[in-house]
């Protein structure tokens, strides 16, 4: 990404104020990677990933039931956040399940995350959580990914074929 803005910024010309600045931001991002990398616990971090998961497909239940009542849904605000500008989208009432994001894609691009680290870890009861969850948030993003991560991760293992065939069903 770095290396394409900077080729942007390179080549064409007229470019906008803001296109150095998210270069540097891109760069200091990336860095801090590292940085922050070598302090992590992983077991915590993994933990810290599951919760917010699952607290984010609660969200995508309970949007799920709003809906099913006949009521439309807004994303749900978080009360330590600072609230968003009035003519932001976030405000936006829709008919699909968003739980505390602006989109339901934005919901599922996190959900994939937990879903492969319960995949990797073979906590299959997690996988079905999120699973479910993704596809309960009708994005069809996350219902391609999420069924495609399915699929690559049962014919990756090392199992009895009707394991794998059942994994996929």
């Amino acid at each position: 990404v770095i290396i394409h803005e900077i080729v942007l910024y390179l080549v064409f010309t007229n470019q906008p104020s803001y296109l150095l600045n998210s270069i540097f931001a891109y760069i200091v991002t990336l860095l801090s990677i590292f940085i922050i990398f070598k302090t992590l616990k992983e077991e915590e971090f993994k933990s810290a990933l599951y919760l917010i998961g699952i607290i984010s497909s609660i969200g995508l239940f309970y949007h799920f039931y709003q809906l099913m009542s006949g009521q439309l849904v807004v994303p749900i605000r978080l009360p330590f956040m600072p609230e968003p500008a009035q003519t932001s989208r976030f405000f936006e009432e829709g008919l699909r399940p968003k739980s505390f994001f602006g989109e339901p894609e934005a919901c599922i691009t996190y959900l994939l995350v937990p879903l492969y680290l319960s995949l990797k870890e073979r906590k299959f009861h997690l996988s079905f959580f999120f699973f479910f969850s993704i596809f309960l948030s009708t994005s069809t993003t996350g219902i391609l990914l999420s069924s495609v991560s399915i699929f690559v991760y049962s014919l990756t293992q090392k199992s009895k074929w009707y394991i794998r065939a059942l994994c996929i069903v």
